[in-house]
């Protein structure tokens, strides 16, 4: 795995940046770079990711993982100059939990607004809560994810890529939210749990047998720790 030094050294030369002018471009403070570079500091604070991630033209949740995605290599998903603003939370991420979709959706009055991740249009994106412990290997209880609607932005999925996968059943009246990691098999793709629950360990498959339709409608681009 690299570190988070060679990672930002690697992007500053491929995209010939100077540190003080990348992190201009990133909004953050114009020493912030320069002392990653110089080994200063070994992480990345969640409120200047986005905006390093931005800079670097890297995927955040990537970067937050000292991965290295460039935007670039998001085959069908177009850069954008949009900024950071707001995204509403508009439901719940959870395991094994068949609801309605009034239930597993917040009313308009109930929606709280958390950061978007730049890069990417503001109608393209949305929020969820993480309830239980589906996601707890990398998400908690109450964490907030901010999410790339594929559906919207046409979006491949990749090995790997975090995503928010709806079962519906019984014509639809029945619904479960969840989030699964992408793997590649010899067979197909299939959604694995990031959770330690020893009920929640089978996976999912996506040209399977299941008793529900299965559909992808977003990938994770970023895990919000609760307050």
């Amino acid at each position: 795995m690299l570190t988070l030094k060679e990672i930002v050294e690697l992007r500053l030369g491929e995209l010939g940046l100077g540190a003080v002018e990348a992190a201009t471009a990133a909004g953050i403070e114009r020493t912030y770079i320069r002392d990653i570079v110089e080994g200063k500091k070994k992480s990345v604070r969640n409120d200047k990711l986005p905006g390093l991630a931005r800079a670097l033209r890297l995927d955040m949740a990537a970067l937050s993982r000292l991965e290295i995605l460039r935007i670039d290599d998001m085959d069908g998903l177009r850069e954008t100059k949009s900024s950071i603003t707001a995204v509403k939370v508009t439901g719940k991420v959870a395991a094994h939990w068949w609801s309605s979709v009034e239930d597993m959706d917040f009313s308009y009055d109930d929606q709280e607004e958390i950061p978007s991740v730049g890069g990417y249009p503001i109608g393209w994106q949305f929020g969820l809560i993480v309830d239980g412990n589906c996601l707890n290997k990398v998400a908690q209880h109450g964490d907030r994810l901010v999410c790339l609607d594929t559906i919207k932005s046409g979006a491949d999925i990749l090995p790997n890529d975090l995503v928010i996968v709806q079962l519906t059943r019984h014509n639809g009246q029945e619904v479960m939210r969840t989030a699964k990691r992408v793997r590649k098999t010899a067979t197909g793709f299939e959604l694995w749990p990031e959770s330690t629950d020893p009920n929640h360990q089978e996976p999912l498959l996506l040209n399977g047998d299941e008793d529900a339709d299965i559909q992808i409608i977003g990938k994770v681009l970023w895990i919000m720790k609760r307050p």
